[in-house]
């Protein structure tokens, strides 16, 4: 069921009704990578708030539920931007909050901040753009020949699989690389 279409001269195979597999793509890898890292703190947040200073490392959960408390805010802020404003900004602002927001979470070992460590776990989950990936798996797929579902079913996938590689990942680097106490960035 592909369909050949020809952009500026080049071949563009689309197999969802019409839409660009190589967007397809992107969007399930970038369910994929933020999904991951949502779950990638799970297993070293405990660890991670003790080292910040905390007395309790339950604290550790907080880290967790700062990113599900602001992809909350972030699902109604994406869906009115849109509406508002270009695709495309939304999904490169998706993009750009999770890398801002590693960054912070990273660098708070260094400042011994747990609020920077919960910032930036807020900054992660504010690039949570599933209700822009939905949406373009809505607005773009067609409903013809299961290809909605195939794409739906994909990007459920996708999310399900990061879900397992994301806290083996974390347990991974805990394990091999999780014992440095100073990350030495000079600001």
């Amino acid at each position: 069921n592909t369909e050949e279409w020809t952009i500026d001269g080049k071949k563009d195979r689309r197999v969802w009704g019409g839409f660009s597999a190589p967007i397809m793509i992107l969007n399930l890898l970038s369910t994929l990578l933020y999904t991951v890292n949502y779950y990638i703190v799970a297993p070293t947040a405990n660890h991670y708030v003790m080292k910040l200073g905390a007395q309790d490392g339950a604290l550790g959960a907080t880290l967790v539920g700062a990113s599900s408390l602001s992809a909350l805010f972030a699902a109604f802020g994406y869906s009115l931007w849109y509406k508002r404003a270009s695709f495309q900004s939304g999904l490169i602002l998706s993009a750009a909050f999770p890398l801002v927001g590693n960054l912070v979470y990273a660098l708070a070992l260094s400042f011994r901040s747990l609020s920077m460590a919960i910032v930036g776990r807020i900054l992660c989950g504010l690039g949570s753009a599933e209700i822009m990936n939905r949406q373009l798996i809505a607005a773009c797929v067609d409903l013809n020949h299961g290809s909605m579902t195939r794409a739906s079913a994909l990007f459920v996938a996708a999310g399900a699989l990061a879900m397992g590689v994301g806290p083996l990942l974390g347990g991974i680097l805990e394990m091999t690389t999780g014992r440095d106490d100073h990350v030495d960035l000079p600001l």
